[in-house]
């Protein structure tokens, strides 16, 4: 049996929705790792909004890893991810991680759950703000607040 990816489920989750997507991480075979587009982004999307929205896929256990990667401005290479997620964002773009994780009740079968945090920043200050669907219409600096939805 063979695993499927985040970033597999979180295509499959946009192909559902209607949305067009194309993965934009590659792999560099000469360091033998995974490198994201600008150093965050796994997926790009059309989801009929203006603009286009990037996908940072993970599993649920990293997601405040991820978060933190394009939040950081303590480091060097931090602030170069850091400054071209507000670029991105200042273009009328959208970021989004997505975190996937098996859950359910204790006993029975758990199911791939998706947890979406979406990323926004403020006019002011370049400042990043984080909505989720539980606080929409509200702005609570670098909250950390989930949605579920039900797994492909």
């Amino acid at each position: 049996m063979s695993k499927t990816s985040p970033t597999q489920r979180s295509l499959a989750y946009a192909k559902k929705q209607g949305f067009i997507a194309a993965v934009v991480e590659k792999w560099n075979p000469h360091m033998r790792i995974r490198q994201d587009l600008f150093g965050f982004a796994d997926l790009i999307v059309l989801d009929g909004k203006p603009g286009s929205a990037l996908w940072q896929v993970t599993t649920g256990a990293n997601v405040s890893k991820r978060l933190t990667k394009m939040t950081d401005t303590t480091e060097e290479k931090a602030v170069r991810i850091y400054d071209k997620v507000i670029a991105w964002l200042k273009a009328g773009n959208r970021i989004e991680i997505h975190g996937w994780a098996k859950k359910g009740p204790r006993g029975k079968r758990k199911t791939w759950q998706l947890r979406i945090i979406k990323i926004r920043s403020s006019e002011f200050y370049g400042a990043l703000f984080i909505d989720t669907p539980e606080f929409e219409g509200s702005n609570r600096e670098l909250e950390q607040s989930s949605s579920q939805h039900q797994a492909l």
